[in-house]
């Protein structure tokens, strides 16, 4: 059954309801009756339909959602007037004199009338959507967390190889060797940071979220052990902004940008030939990583793996942030941005 046919049986089902709860308590009316109720409530239906898809696709996604509580009873307020006010208008105006014209020669005031009626009338068919649009959503959550498990499964071998990758271990141990004889200091500050780099692969990988500054942290020796790599100081700058706080993470969700960088972007440039900036305010992620574009003929990583990568990073977070980040791409100015923004 396609959507429409399901929305049209579902309001031809509230429809039946209305029209039977208007009938004499007996089931005894004649049929000039009976039609007379249908077509109030068929010309009622067009409101129900209104205030229903206004309250469960707009008001409460962008209000009650999100927290926003005052602007959500603003909104609800706001809105129940305007259709009650409706209803009224078109009862009075129209159906009361043209069906009922004894009624409306006793000449009774526009706010002459049961507003809690016309409310329940409205919102009792707005609570059975909502509780519908509940259970849908409801059982969308649950299908995303049975994914996101499996996914978790299968990609966490992957996030391992994919961020300390044999090649990279490889170069970084090539690196320490050459600075034990020429810089011991350094040296010894390579070995530290990839030792803390291994534990946090052990340790907070399997967890679903982390402290965003422990991640920090991990990224900040990741980029430490890159820089050993490159001869132009400080080629990799990396920039926070705010303070991190309490605030946590999906594990491994900045390194992809900076590998993608590292791997793809020109080396042959003044420092900085990478910039990533993590912006952070109360609620929000903002991390950008910029790099220079390779020009024709330069030479490009060897480095067969290519991590998660940027698309597969995209689902990865979706899963785990669905509505609530942003991932983009581009390229100006012969520099390639990649931003991410996450809203906890």
């Amino acid at each position: 059954m396609s959507r429409f046919t399901q929305h049209l049986v579902f309001w031809i089902i509230i429809l039946f309801f209305q029209v039977t709860r208007s009938l004499p308590g007996n089931f005894n009316a004649g049929p000039g009756e009976i039609t007379v109720i249908l077509l109030e409530h068929l010309m009622m239906l067009p409101i129900l339909i209104s205030a229903s898809y206004l309250t469960a696709d707009l008001i409460f996604p962008r209000y009650f959602y999100t927290k926003r509580y005052a602007a959500f009873f603003v909104s609800v307020s706001a809105s129940a007037l305007f259709f009650v006010l409706l209803m009224r208008s078109f009862l009075y105006f129209y159906y009361i004199p043209v069906f009922y014209p004894a009624t409306a020669a006793k000449n009774p005031q526009f706010m002459d009338f049961n507003i809690f009626q016309h409310i329940f009338y409205i919102y009792s068919t707005v609570a059975i959507v909502l509780m519908i649009k509940y259970v849908r959503f409801a059982n969308r959550l649950e299908q995303q967390r049975l994914e996101l498990e499996k996914q978790n499964l299968s990609s966490e071998q992957a996030l391992l190889r994919s961020q300390i990758s044999p090649h990279f271990l490889y170069n970084t141990l090539n690196n320490i060797h050459s600075l034990i004889a020429s810089d011991p200091d350094k040296s010894r500050v390579s070995v530290v940071r990839l030792s803390e780099m291994m534990r946090y692969m052990l340790r907070e990988v399997k967890n679903d979220l982390v402290p965003l500054s422990t991640e920090i942290e991990y990224l900040n020796n990741y980029i430490g052990l890159l820089s050993l790599r490159v001869n132009t100081p400080d080629f990799i700058r990396f920039t926070v902004k705010g303070d991190p706080g309490s605030m946590k993470v999906a594990p491994m969700i900045l390194i992809p940008f900076v590998e993608n960088a590292f791997k793809h972007g020109s080396k042959k440039v003044p420092s900085p030939g990478i910039d990533a900036i993590l912006e952070i305010t109360p609620g929000k992620i903002d991390y950008e990583v910029v790099n220079y574009v390779c020009k024709t003929g330069e030479r490009k990583t060897s480095d067969p793996t290519s991590g998660i990568g940027i698309p597969n990073l995209r689902k990865r977070i979706e899963l785990i942030y669905p509505g609530r980040y942003s991932v983009s791409e581009g390229i100006a100015d012969d520099q390639y941005h990649a931003r991410l923004v996450l809203n906890q």
